[in-house]
């Protein structure tokens, strides 16, 4: 049996070591429902703990998600202040940045944006196709 020869859409051996730590960072953004929805993950059932007695303490788990808030003050620090274009920027260009992403995103949030995804992951990647 022959093995597939990688391609663009083959994760590198980097992608795969981080990708357990993605999942975590992930689920804590995403609050209590997260981590209840994960439930064994996080909150293993107690040897003797009948199933009625850890559902309802699956239930009562609450999350303090200081993670989030921590990486939105991180995030919003470098972007506190608008950022300001030179004289020399093209108006074609000005006119780009107040829908970066092409979805209705100005620079600034979509930069603070990705700045806090750069902290939360420890990598932030921007892929820019254009003409």
């Amino acid at each position: 049996m022959s093995q597939k020869e990688p391609d663009v859409s083959t994760p590198s051996g980097a992608h795969q070591r981080m990708l357990p730590r993605w999942i975590i960072i992930d689920d804590l953004l995403g609050g209590t429902e997260r981590m209840r929805a994960a439930a064994e993950t996080y909150m293993p059932q107690h040897d003797n703990e009948s199933n009625k007695n850890y559902l309802n303490r699956l239930s009562r788990a609450t999350l303090v998600n200081a993670l989030e808030d921590t990486l939105d003050t991180l995030a919003g620090k470098p972007f506190s202040e608008e950022i300001i274009l030179g004289q020399d920027v093209p108006a074609d260009l000005e006119n780009l940045l107040l829908d970066v992403d092409m979805r209705g995103t100005a620079l600034q949030p979509f930069c603070q944006k990705w700045f806090r995804e750069g902290w939360a992951k420890g990598i932030g990647c921007v892929f820019v196709d254009m003409p």
